[in-house]
C-alpha cells in the first residue's frame, strides 16, 4: 500500500478500455480506478478524528490515444529534462551561501511531495522525500522561455518536472503564454533521450493501444 496523502491510502489500481466495436483504438475511453482507504469519522479545522476506515474510488477518463502519449512522452526519458541540473540548483539553494528564500522554496517542495504522496518509497512504505527530490529535473526548454519572457523570477524559474510528467498543455509567465502541446505536436518539446528512451517510448505507446483494441501482442 503507498500513501497518496497522509489520510489517504491506495490499495489498488485497475485500468480498462472501452473497447467498443467500430472505435479506432486510439479514440477508446481510458477508464483508471485507484481502490483507497479513507478515514471515517468527524473532521475538525482540516483535521480528521479517524474512527476507523472507509473504502473508497477514485476514478480518471481518457482516451487510450492520450494516454499512449502519456507513456511514449514522460520526462524520464526526454533530452530537456535535466536531473544534473537541477541537483546543482538544490545545493547552491541550500548551501552555505543561500538565500532565505531559496531555502524556503525547496522545504515548499519538499512539503508538497509528502502531500501529495507520488514518487519513491522506502521499504516501510513511507515516501522517500529526498529521493524523490533529487529525481526532478530542470526543463532547459521551458526554463529558456521563461527566462526570456520574465527573466529568471523565482515565482516562474527554472521550471522543475519529475520523472513521470509529461509536457503541460501551455506555459505562462508574466503575460507570455507559449502552447506547448497541439494537434500538431501532440508530444509537445518532448526530444527523446536517447535510442534506447525513443524504443521503450514506441513500445509503451503500442502497449497502450494494443491493450485498448483488445489485441494480444
Amino acid at each position: 500500500m503507498k500513501p497518496v496523502k497522509p489520510e489517504l491510502i491506495v490499495t489498488g489500481h485497475t485500468l480498462a478500455y472501452s473497447q467498443q466495436p467500430g472505435v479506432d483504438a486510439e479514440e477508446q475511453t481510458a477508464v483508471q480506478r485507484y481502490r483507497t482507504q479513507a478515514p471515517a469519522g468527524p473532521g475538525q479545522a482540516g483535521v480528521v478524528n479517524a474512527q476507523g476506515s472507509i473504502p473508497a474510488i477514485i476514478e480518471y477518463k481518457t482516451t487510450a490515444g492520450v494516454l499512449a502519449n502519456v507513456v511514449k512522452s514522460s520526462c524520464a526519458g526526454c533530452a530537456r529534462h535535466d536531473v544534473k541540473a537541477w541537483r546543482q540548483f538544490v545545493a547552491a539553494a541550500t548551501g552555505p551561501a543561500s538565500s532565505a528564500e531559496s531555502r524556503q522554496t525547496i522545504q515548499t517542495l519538499r512539503g508538497r511531495i509528502m502531500v501529495d504522496g507520488v514518487g519513491f518509497f522506502d521499504d516501510a512504505g513511507e515516501i522517500d522525500i529526498e529521493r524523490t527530490l533529487m529525481s526532478f529535473g530542470i526543463c532547459r526548454v521551458l526554463s529558456d522561455w521563461v527566462e526570456g519572457a520574465v527573466g529568471r523570477d523565482p515565482m516562474h524559474w527554472p521550471v522543475v518536472t519529475s520523472r513521470d510528467a509529461t509536457c503541460p498543455t501551455y506555459v505562462a509567465a508574466g503575460t507570455a503564454r507559449m502552447e506547448v502541446v497541439t494537434a500538431a505536436e501532440p508530444l509537445g518539446l518532448f526530444k527523446a533521450r536517447d535510442l534506447e528512451a525513443r524504443k521503450i517510448g514506441a513500445e509503451q505507446y503500442d502497449n497502450v493501444l494494443f491493450d485498448a483494441a483488445g489485441k494480444s501482442r
